[in-house]
């Protein structure tokens, strides 16, 4: 036995216009968003290079993660404190070999 289901949607000519406008505003957001994220990615590149050691470009990176909200406040502030904590270690790990 053979079953088919088959959909038709008919929609008025006012229907497509709503429809269409409600896609215009969702690219609009999508465009103005990516166009945000574009622009934060650029400001954290642009302060990380403006850092003249490993340490202190990871510590601007975790910075601006927290004040882009992309990590809990807390958890930058553990990360930060971590760094600080063992930043004598961590810079002997981040030398050249001779």
């Amino acid at each position: 036995m053979k079953v088919e289901h088959h959909v038709y949607v008919h929609w008025s000519t006012a229907d497509l216009g709503a429809s269409l406008r409600r896609i215009e505003a969702a690219l609009a957001t999508i465009t103005l968003k990516e166009t945000q994220q574009m622009a934060l990615g650029q400001d954290i590149l642009d302060r990380i290079a403006a850092e003249k050691t490993t340490i202190d470009s990871v510590v601007a990176l975790i910075t601006e993660f927290r004040n882009a909200n992309i990590i809990p406040a807390d958890v930058a502030a553990a990360i930060l404190a971590k760094l600080d904590e063992n930043k004598g270690e961590l810079d002997t790990a981040l030398q050249p070999a001779p």
